[in-house]
């Protein structure tokens, strides 16, 4: 099968969308359609090799299919419920195969069941049950494909007509293209299919849209057979590609266009979304001769997404994500079916990424075996996840053996970046979300979370249910992000945005006005030296009237057991400081301690120190069950040094019954105070931990240094200085871990545009080698770096001109500067 390229397809998609959002009628251009039979899911060319591939992997399976298709009444109860529903998807399969082909392979059939057109007859008696609610566009549940008990409306009949062509008579066919006319005819007729709502929904890349937009696929099936008429075949297929390919693969390369993701967290509908959106594409595809499940990259780079988001420590017990589902599953985690499919579909494909999805299947998501055969079992789930899509003969491939990096961005600016992909290594999440989304969506604007060997800084947002939910919201509120945020007059509880409302200029052409700019991506480098590093700006997430700045400058600093650092930068400007405060804040799954400095206890369910600057939290369980999480024991601890502002007030705002306190920080819980267990805490906070600026004013940077390891042997932090530039430009952190030196330094001063061309700065080494990070200087500009030291006093001078002694350093074109000192060394 020939492929076109998918980055120039979904270009000229946008391109046709961003012009023509005012078109009334459906477009004419696009992929096209092969007039073949069959086209969904596989062409002639290609059941040759499936026979193949079925009778070497599939053996028994396939018999005992058989074997069912000729008896249904061993159907449970349950599965007879669905039996028309996938009854005449099951048949044609077998049809298309051709029982012919199969026996000269081994298998056995009844006499009275052998023929294609016997199998086909069958098909077409099951499809006809489903021939009304085709003709009315009746919708689907959102779960249609997905659910245990799965019930398809449009699947059976469009596959029915593909696989069963040569012998369907003339009326049958015709009848069930009369259903699919009458469909459109009842639903998108006359309207603008680049803005109409579906399913009452504008955004179609979810779970329910996606379900009851199945009833435009079947002109693919029919596309350029004698009946209809070329016509109104040409106004059909119009539709079909206007919904999509002009909505729903750009809407989803618009989100998710550098990795898979999910507006509505990394579970709950996500895990019932992928499957619902692969299957109708895995579908279409090779009747328009594109690959999409292999070309895209939501589809493609699933597995990866799955292995960076799985918390490893999980691994040990149950693996589940750093995001709360958004749907009554609870914690989420890897969905078993979901990487059945992709690991099958990208098999077909020849991508190399099927060897991932298998390892993620068997040693991340682990217990998958029964998935097939329970609930609907192999009626429902054989031909999607054994027959066409199966895995059998995939050799697992780990992150590792594949050379997946350590750090990767995906779908709505996720960058994940870990250590490794052992139960022992580190994770850190970090959110440049650059829309604000719709629906079951997370403010994750600058927000992040940290784990070793459990949870340590986590993500307290849940915007539905499952065990620990509030009451009542704004449980999608900044209060709930590991974010600065702004509490505004005198009473804020939720200590909510004021901005984001500019519309997206993609989805504003077409007349779609909530999903607005949340921010941008200033600068970053991903697998850096031994550093990852991600420059964000939610400003527009803020009205001006509130606030002119948010900025955040989140780095990790990758290390030996025990000395790994994050440093978290923000600068923030308030319209109104003499009313406004600024609050930074992080969610915490114990309680912590302050290190240093006199703490108070003003109320039950806080503590106050005005003159710390160092916290410790430990998170060391033994006991971590509930209904629907469970964890081996943890035991991870982070040391956290505020060194900007400099006179900050901390407090710790959480215990049993506070966890969820207001933003008024008077101790009320407007949002419920739910009963909760240590293994719920884990997951969804014991409380939070704010930092506050001393006096008000209207611009502070907050300047947070993390070093994150083992409970069992990480006892104190690392010494870390702050640090400020001879000319005040810039400011930083000296991490004087002697395995593991660090210099980070940072423009001060805000800007739209960073361009510092010079700095200089001392530190006291504690080590002969230092690593140096300075971010916000000139981009793909050749920087000079003399090193002056006298004993353990070192002075760094970096300029754009070179000085006596100095080594030439090229910042890179995020306008990173990275170097190492061994001595007077530089290189």
């Amino acid at each position: 099968m020939r492929f076109v390229n998918i980055p120039t397809l979904i270009l000229c998609l946008q391109i046709f969308v961003a012009c023509q959002a005012g078109a009334q009628t459906p477009r004419t251009d696009g992929p096209v359609v092969r007039t073949d039979h069959p086209r969904l899911f596989f062409t002639s060319e290609e059941l040759p090799a499936l026979r193949d591939r079925i009778a070497r992997h599939y053996r028994s399976e396939f018999q005992a299919f058989v074997d069912l298709l000729n008896d249904t009444g061993a159907l449970t109860r349950r599965q007879a419920r669905i039996e028309a529903n996938w009854g005449g998807f099951n048949y044609a399969f077998v049809a298309a195969l051709d029982p012919q082909e199969m026996a000269r392979r081994g298998f056995n059939f009844k006499a009275s069941l052998n023929s294609s057109r016997a199998y086909c007859d069958r098909a077409m008696a099951s499809a006809r049950q489903l021939l009304p609610g085709v003709s009315m566009a009746e919708g689907q549940t959102g779960g249609a494909l997905s659910t245990g008990f799965p019930v398809p409306k449009y699947l059976s009949v469009v596959t029915t007509y593909d696989w069963c062509h040569a012998h369907l008579s003339d009326a049958d066919r015709r009848a069930i293209v009369d259903a699919y006319v009458a469909a459109y005819m009842k639903k998108y007729r006359g309207k603008n299919l680049l803005t109409m709502r579906i399913a009452g929904r504008d955004m179609l890349a979810n779970d329910p849209a996606s379900g009851d937009m199945e009833d435009v696929l079947g002109i693919v099936g029919f596309h350029g057979d004698a009946y209809p008429d070329a016509t109104l075949q040409s106004e059909l297929l119009g539709a079909f590609k206007s919904i999509w390919l002009d909505r729903y693969l750009a809407e989803v390369n618009y989100f998710y266009g550098k990795g898979t993701g999910s507006h509505e967290g990394s579970g709950g509908y996500f895990s019932r979304a992928f499957t619902t959106l692969s299957i109708p594409v895995a579908m279409f595809s090779p009747a328009l001769g594109v690959d999409y499940i292999a070309t895209m990259p939501y589809f493609s780079e699933y597995a990866v997404f799955v292995e960076a988001n799985t918390r490893p420590h999980s691994l040990l017990e149950w693996p589940y994500y750093d995001r709360w589902g958004t749907i009554s599953e609870g914690i989420a985690g890897p969905n078993c079916k979901n990487l059945m499919l992709n690991a099958g579909m990208l098999r077909r494909a020849g991508h190399p990424n099927a060897a991932l999805a298998k390892w993620s299947l068997e040693k991340t998501a682990r217990d998958c075996a029964s998935e097939v055969t329970e609930y609907g079992g192999v009626w429902s789930n054989a031909v999607l996840y054994w027959f066409l899509f199966g895995d059998r003969e995939v050799q697992p491939k780990s992150p590792t053996a594949m050379e997946i990096p350590l750090a990767a961005e995906f779908g709505l600016g996720q960058r994940v970046m870990r250590s490794g992909y052992s139960p022992s290594d580190s994770q850190v999440i970090f959110y440049a979300q650059e829309h604000a989304m719709y629906g079951h969506d997370t403010p994750e604007y600058g927000t992040f979370s940290l784990h070793k060997f459990g949870n340590l800084v986590l993500q307290a947002g849940n915007t539905k249910s499952g065990e620990g939910v509030l009451t009542r919201g704004p449980n999608k509120g900044a209060v709930f992000e590991n974010i600065v945020s702004l509490h505004k007059g005198s009473s804020d509880p939720g200590l909510g945005f004021t901005g984001g409302r500019q519309v997206d200029p993609f989805f504003g052409a077409r007349g779609i006005k909530r999903i607005t700019r949340a921010g941008s991506v200033m600068a970053e480098t991903l697998n850096g030296r031994g550093f990852d590093y991600i420059g964000y700006d939610s400003t527009p997430m803020w009205s001006p009237a509130t606030a002119t700045l948010s900025q955040r400058e989140f780095i990790y600093l990758h290390g030996p057991a025990d000395s790994e650092f994050v440093v978290v930068f923000d600068r923030f400007n308030a319209t109104n400081p003499s009313t406004d405060e600024k609050v930074w804040k992080i969610w915490v799954p114990t309680q912590p301690q302050f290190v240093n400095g006199k703490a108070g206890t003003p109320r039950a369910g806080q503590w106050v120190s005005k003159d710390s600057d160092t916290i410790e939290l430990t998170n060391k369980s033994d006991a971590l069950r509930g209904k629907e999480f469970r964890s081996a024991p943890t035991h991870g601890r982070f040391f956290m040094k505020t060194l900007l502002p400099r006179a900050p007030v901390i407090s710790f705002l959480g215990g049993p019954g506070m966890e969820f306190q207001s933003g008024d920080g008077d101790g009320t819980t407007p949002w419920g105070a739910p009963a909760m267990t240590q293994a719920e805490r884990e997951y969804l906070g014991w409380g939070r931990v704010e930092v506050r600026p001393s006096a008000g004013q209207a611009y502070d940077v907050f300047l947070n240094v993390f070093q994150i390891g083992d409970a069992n042997s990480l006892a104190a932090m690392a010494p870390v200085a702050r640090l400020d530039s001879a000319s005040g430009a810039s400011t930083g952190a000296h991490i004087g871990d002697a395995s593991n030196q660090w210099v980070v330094m940072l423009a001060r001063t805000a800007s739209d545009r960073y361009e510092l061309k010079e700095t200089a700065y001392g530190f006291r080494s504690v080590a002969p080698r230092s690593r140096h990070l300075i971010v916000n200087m000139a981009r793909a500009t050749t920087f000079h770096v003399t090193v002056a030291s006298s004993g353990p006093e070192t002075k760094i001078d970096v300029a754009t001109s070179p000085g006596s002694g100095s080594t030439p350093i090229r910042s890179n074109d995020q306008g990173v500067l990275s170097f190492e000192v061994n001595g007077t060394q530089v290189r």
